[in-house]
């Protein structure tokens, strides 16, 4: 799952394709004093629109001085909602003091290249305000064949239904109820996560919120609304050690008459996952660290496998017990003695070794989902923040990035097609 680009403001506007207006020039009580019965252009809907956006007490009038024809069913109680909505986006801004039309292609960017077809032929209109720094605000309308613009039902409905469940979503985090926000996450997540995972990660979101999470939530910005995609901009949340302000962006999807959310945590950087231990022995080996022959050998006693040194690189080579271990030597007499680096450990089978929270050669994926909920998801959005990144390569391998201070690792996990670990491997790049 990967973070939407987000459209922004056009350079520059064509003064030619500027709709200035004044929206209390549009005179509500002479409109209702006459019958509607003509259709009005896109413009005269557009100021309408503004008239109460900018002020939400004018919506009654408004929504009286639409043409029947150009509401296209929408009841009174949506109109209603889409406008609250809509004052909320707008609002950040200020008062909206002139609009512009979108060109086609603009409209096929600010909608994502929705189709058309369903929502009949779409039109845009771009909100401008008094500042210029202000962020870009859009109301899209639809035209039929006979170039008559309307306000879809369909497109106003499924907007407010996407919001209202993103407000659902943030309301179960607050409260903080886990039941219910395990209820919320668990028919968008596949069989490989088990209850158990759910419910793990549903904690995570309710912690990551009330711990990281500094904008209010009422301050939250509303950076893309469409019917089929709401993106949420958290303008200042910390990372884990609590040193830098970042933003974070979640996303809901409509996908198959459900949604899916993208609420991509960055993860805590777990230092245990560089480190193998034995738990029939004292093994206990990092990667990363010095050793020398002496503290190496007081752990692993006789070498059960091989040591082999390439004078050419000066890597020093020691397979023990299913696990094989590279050094980078700093001095090397012979094999029984020397000191150095360990840059790579590969963990294939034999005896049995873990890292992290207890990962192991033959776990299964369900089970190592339910220790790390989120190992599945695309961390690339924080990646120049330092913090762990999850990038899964594939189903059948799993790549983490860590980063030590300024040092980075990477641990690898290969799966059989059963879906169990078969090879664990770490390095440092």
């Amino acid at each position: 799952m990967i973070i939407k680009k987000h459209v922004r403001r056009i350079a520059s506007i064509v003064m030619a394709s500027v709709m200035l207006m004044s929206v209390t020039s549009c005179n509500l009580r002479a409109f209702r004093s006459k019958i509607i019965s003509d259709p009005i252009t896109p413009q005269e809907l557009a100021r309408l629109m503004i008239t109460a956006i900018n002020n939400k007490k004018n919506a009654p009038d408004v929504y009286s001085s639409i043409p029947e024809v150009q509401r296209d069913g929408l009841s009174y109680s949506y109109f209603i909602q889409y406008v609250d909505i809509m004052s909320r986006i707008s609002g950040e801004n200020g008062d909206i003091s002139a609009f512009r039309m979108l060109s086609d292609e603009e409209v096929s960017a600010v909608t994502e290249y929705q189709d058309n077809s369903f929502y009949g032929n779409l039109i845009g209109v771009e909100f401008l305000y008094e500042s210029e720094d202000a962020d870009p605000v859009y109301i899209i309308m639809s035209e039929d064949s006979s170039g008559m613009a309307y306000l879809s039902e369909e497109w106003i409905t499924e907007s407010i239904d996407i919001y209202n469940y993103g407000e659902h979503y943030f309301q179960l985090i607050y409260e903080p109820n886990l039941e219910g926000l395990f209820t919320l996450l668990r028919p968008g997540l596949d069989e490989l996560f088990t209850d158990d995972a759910v419910n793990n990660m549903a904690q995570e979101y309710i912690d990551y919120y009330r711990l990281r999470v500094r904008t209010p939530r009422e301050e939250f910005h509303i950076v893309t609304l469409l019917p089929e995609h709401m993106c949420i901009e958290i303008p200042e949340t910390v990372n884990s050690r609590g040193s830098r302000v970042l933003s974070h962006y979640v996303d809901f999807y409509l996908s198959d008459d459900s949604y899916d959310i993208e609420d991509i945590l960055p993860s805590e950087p777990d230092l245990s996952l560089l480190t193998v231990s034995g738990s029939d022995t004292d093994v206990e080996v990092t990667c990363g660290e010095d050793y020398t022959s002496s503290q190496l050998y007081s752990m692993l006693g006789d070498i059960t496998g091989y040591t082999f040194y390439y004078e050419s690189s000066g890597l020093l080579s020691i397979s023990y017990g299913g696990m094989v271990m590279i050094f980078e030597t700093e001095e090397y007499v012979d094999n029984d003695s020397w000191s150095g680096q360990l840059i790579s450990i590969r963990i294939v089978n034999g005896l049995p070794f873990s890292i992290g929270q207890d990962i192991y050669v033959g776990m299964d994926k369900m089970t190592l989902l339910e220790i790390y909920p989120f190992l599945f998801q695309d961390g690339s959005e924080e990646s120049s923040e330092s913090e762990t990144e999850n990038d899964v390569v594939n189903q059948g391998d799993i790549t983490i990035e860590l980063r030590d201070s300024s040092v980075r690792y990477e641990i690898e996990l290969s799966f059989d097609q059963n879906d169990c670990i078969t090879m664990i491997k770490i390095e440092k790049e």
